[in-house]
Order: structure tokens, then C-alpha cells, then sequence
């Protein structure tokens, strides 16, 4: 879609000096090459057996792995009761990870571990803290309110318990800052030279988007717990359907419009309805079973009409605000002396399907699953690069949080699905993936703000094939700053198959390619 030439690498990574500590930041670059490029490898979601840990983490460290991200589950370290942490674990895992010379690169995971692709755990959100936010909401609306009542809801009546949902975050929000505070107060004095970054889970499976979508097939039926409409590779579901996410777009429309009766004019309602609850809901145009949006959806009301443009807007938007609390937040937190070179980093999903069979946009119901996820909104040209293809809101999101901060710690943007081609049949017939063009997308538009972008393989078996490695390698000589590999224990020496001894080559090859691209950016860096 963009041409190499026109995807130039213009904001590399140089070492300053701000006061007695050097810094990494992202300033614009005046050669394509002034830059050190990380690579980073997953730790297993649950560590297990420690020894076979320790003699992974020293395989990739002999194969040139820089450092190893980990999360650091909410649910595990605070999961007995509110301000009762266990850090226990993590006193093991740092450890363990510093001994071998990696860096650490800590996820604080503020979402729920199980029920993703290869997920192979279970840590769910504590309980006391969904207790703790349906008393808080009780009171606030007056009547009783139990956690199912919270939750995220989608258009099939589904709920989620993967993360606390958006609408919620003023109860949640002083929950996430203690949390980061003990972190830091726990971890800072021993390894604040150890951590490069430290990065905000801000939705499922760590990234900013609803739980509009999940694999499918994945053992237990996804059927039974988000619908048809969920699996991969379908459109995905809308899930504010829940009392909090019907009186937040209630609030949305009553704050722009002013008025009830501005409301109706500007949806084009014929109505007597004078109350707000009685006009203004979420799309329930068809029957529950079939999904409540579905004749929304076929009709692209999402798009065509001013109600549907609002209620996407709304959506959309609410999924940017939490992303720029949870990211203020963690700036205000690791901001200073303690972690001066932590970068503050989050992902944006690669939803990557229905997104146009020849280039982006293309077909009929192309974007359906990125419109349901949240990431996107049509109230604007979402199928232009003026917009970046309807991610600018998140990108500009990221940049006002960089340019406020950028004297203290970095804001990197992480994407996914850097190892994927475009391809029609994704697993499935008319999957219509762009994954390759989104990669471009994502990236052109964090060069653009001068954003720090970083990449990563969204599955593991697309890096034994020739062009898994071959891709990472195309995007960081575009621009990428840096890759992670999903996961060490794919690459473990402990798995004898002969697939997974030419992964284990295949990653020595590539981490050895950077460290030459290092070597040689290193020479023609100007302080």
C-alpha cells in the first residue's frame, strides 16, 4: 500500500544526557540509521518449572535476545485482598532474568490470564476487585448492582470477565494506581537500572480494545461464552450492552447535543418520548440470539446515519479515554528518578481480518471486526491515510501523552502481527487479512507524531515458516524500533521436534542480523 520509499525511518533512538543519567528517547532523526533497535522475547504466561526457565532464558541470551517482557498478573500479586500483595513471584522471575544479563521488560496485566489464543493459565481479575467496583457502582446508581451486572455485556447477552470495562474506571482507576505504586515502591531500588519498559495492559490480553472478538476452536467452546459472532474470523460484537455502558452513550448524546429534542432532530426522530431512557440505547434492532446489531451492522447504520456515527464516536472514544487515564497514570507514577529508563510502552491489537480483499476497505463489510473492537470510529473517512485509516484518534491519543512527558519517560506504541502477510484465507475462507498494510498503517502514523513504535508476532508458528522472520526484518528496516517474540518457550531447547529446531535457528539468525544492524547504526551515531 505505501511504497518502501515512502515509510522512511526517521525517528531513531539516540543516547542523551539529562543531568548525571543517560536517557533513551525518541528525538527525530537526521539519518535513517542512528538507532539501536530492541529485541525483546515473552516469558511464559505461568512459570512452572523454574529450571527449565533458567535454561531458556540462557538460550536466547546465547542467541542474542536483549531482554524478556513479563507480566505481572493483578489477579496473582493482589489477588487475596485489597492491598495485600504477594510479590513473591515476580522476586523470582526479576531474578532469575537479571542473573542471565537480560533486561527486564515488566507487563503490569490488569487483565485476566486465560480464554486467548495460547493462553495456557487461568488468573482472573480478584475478586474482591470486582466486588469492591458493583458496591461502589450499587451507590452510585441506588439500587443493587452484582458483578454480573458490571460486566461487559455484548449484543448476544454474553458476558466478559476479562477486564474491568472503561465506564468503570473511576472506581478502578485508584485500584490501578496503587497497584503501580507498590510496584514501583516494591521493585524500584533493586532494579531500576534493569527495567528498559514497563508496559500498561489496557484491555484483553493486554491491549487497548474491547472483548469484541476471540479465537476460534480454542477447546472449550467460544460459543457458550461470547457467541458466533466473536470467533475469528467473524465481525466481532458490540459489548456495551451493560446498564454502565448504555448510561455512559446516554451521557455522550445528552453532553453534545444538549437536549432531548436536539437529540431526536439530529437521529432524525419522530417520538413524544420525554425521557432520555425511553429514546436513547444501544442498537437493538434484531433478536438477542442473532445479535442485537445485526440489522445495524447489515445496513451500515454504523455509518450512514448520524445515530449510528454518534454511537460508534462514543464507542470509540471511550476506549481512547481509558487508554490516556491508565497511560497518565503510569507517567505519574514511574515518571523521575526511580525508573529513568523505563520507557512507558502499550499495544494497539492487530485486527487484522475483514478488512478488504485487495487493499483496505474494499469490500462490503470491510472493518467490521476493528469498528467492533473498538480501535476505529466512523464518524470520519476511516478508509483514508488522512486519518490513518481511523486510527488516528488512538495515535493522537499517545502523542499528546509523549509530547507532555517526553522530558521524563518515553511513550512507546507497540503493534502486533508483524510476521503476517496479506492474505485472503487466514486460517479461514475470506478472512480478507491486510495484516502487512496495517503494519504500514500503524507505522506511518507513529512517525508521523514522532512516536517510538515497536512491534511483535501476534502466533508463534508463523516464525518456522521462511517468511515469519523475513517480515519482522522488512518492518524494523522500515521503521519498527524494535520487535518481541511470542514466546520463550516456543523456542525452547527442551523441544526436541524438528520444526521447533529450525524456530530456534531461524531466531539466532535474525537476532544476530540485528545485532550487525546495531553494530553498524552505533558508527554513524552523532550526540
Amino acid at each position: 500500500m505505501f511504497p518502501a520509499s515512502q515509510i522512511n525511518s526517521t525517528f531513531p533512538l539516540v543516547t542523551v544526557n539529562t543531568g548525571n543519567k543517560a536517557k533513551s528517547l525518541s528525538f527525530a532523526r537526521e539519518a535513517s540509521g542512528n538507532r539501536q533497535i530492541t529485541n525483546y522475547i515473552m516469558a511464559p504466561l505461568k512459570i512452572t518449572d523454574w529450571d527449565k526457565f533458567d535454561r531458556d532464558l540462557q538460550s536466547v541470551k546465547e542467541k542474542g535476545i536483549q531482554g524478556v517482557t513479563i507480566d505481572v498478573w493483578w489477579g496473582k500479586v493482589e489477588g487475596q485482598g485489597d492491598q495485600v500483595f504477594d510479590w513473591s513471584y515476580y522476586d523470582k522471575a526479576f531474578r532469575a532474568i537479571k542473573d542471565k544479563g537480560l533486561k527486564i521488560i515488566p507487563i503490569l496485566s490488569f487483565h485476566k490470564c486465560g480464554g486467548n489464543v495460547g493462553d495456557n493459565g487461568n488468573v482472573p481479575i480478584p475478586e474482591w476487585a470486582w466486588d469492591m467496583v458493583a458496591r461502589k457502582a450499587s451507590q452510585e446508581a441506588e439500587r443493587p448492582m452484582g458483578v454480573s451486572d458490571i460486566q461487559y455485556k455484548n449484543e448476544q447477552g454474553r458476558k466478559s470477565d476479562d477486564v474491568i470495562p472503561v465506564w468503570l474506571d473511576k472506581f478502578a482507576m485508584p485500584q490501578y494506581l496503587e497497584f503501580m505504586t507498590e510496584f514501583k515502591n516494591h521493585f524500584g531500588d533493586k532494579y531500576h537500572q534493569d527495567f528498559t519498559e514497563i508496559n500498561i495492559s489496557l484491555g484483553p490480553s493486554g491491549e487497548l480494545r474491547y472483548p469484541a472478538y476471540g479465537p476460534k476452536n480454542r477447546g472449550e467452546s467460544l460459543s457458550d461464552d461470547l457467541g458466533t459472532l466473536a470467533e475469528y474470523p467473524n465481525r466481532g460484537s458490540f459489548v456495551g450492552y451493560s446498564t454502565y455502558g448504555t448510561q455512559s452513550f446516554r451521557n455522550f448524546a445528552r453532553e453534545k447535543y444538549g437536549s432531548l429534542d436536539n437529540i431526536k432532530g439530529a437521529w432524525g426522530l419522530q417520538s413524544r418520548k420525554t425521557r432520555i431512557e425511553d429514546l436513547v440505547y444501544l442498537p437493538r434492532d434484531s433478536r438477542e440470539g442473532d445479535g442485537f446489531a445485526s440489522n445495524f451492522v447489515r445496513n451500515k447504520c454504523y455509518e450512514n446515519t448520524a445515530y449510528g456515527k454518534d454511537f460508534i464516536r462514543w464507542y470509540n472514544g471511550s476506549l481512547v479515554e481509558h487508554g490516556k487515564q491508565m497511560l497518565e497514570t503510569a507517567h505519574g507514577v514511574f515518571d523521575g528518578e526511580t525508573f529513568t529508563n523505563a520507557d512507558i510502552g502499550f499495544k494497539i491489537p492487530g485486527v487484522h481480518w475483514r478488512m478488504g480483499r485487495n487493499k483496505i476497505g474494499d469490500t462490503e463489510d470491510a472493518r467490521l471486526a476493528e469498528i467492533t473492537a473498538g480501535v476505529i470510529s466512523t464518524d470520519q473517512d476511516y478508509n483514508s491515510e488522512t486519518t490513518d485509516y481511523g486510527y488516528n484518534r488512538i495515535l493522537d491519543m499517545a502523542k499528546d501523552i509523549h509530547d507532555r512527558n517526553k522530558r521524563k519517560n518515553d511513550t512507546v506504541v507497540h503493534f502486533t502481527c508483524l510476521e503476517k502477510e496479506n492474505n485472503i484465507d487466514d486460517g479461514e475462507p475470506d478472512a480478507n487479512s491486510r495484516a502487512k498494510d496495517l503494519t504500514k498503517v500503524m507505522l506511518k502514523g507513529a512517525q508521523n507524531r514522532g512516536l517510538t513504535i515497536k512491534g511483535e508476532n501476534a502466533l508463534p508458528d508463523r516464525l518456522i515458516y521462511a517468511e515469519g522472520f523475513e517480515n519482522l526484518k522488512e518492518a524494523i528496516n522500515e521503521g519498527y524500533d524494535g520487535v518481541t517474540i511470542l514466546r520463550i518457550d516456543n523456542f525452547s531447547d527442551d523441544l526436541p521436534h524438528e520444526e521447533t529446531g529450525k524456530a530456534r535457528h531461524k531466531l539466532y539468525e535474525f537476532c544476530q542480523w540485528i545485532e550487525e544492524k546495531n553494530r553498524q547504526n552505533s558508527l554513524n551515531v552523532k550526540v
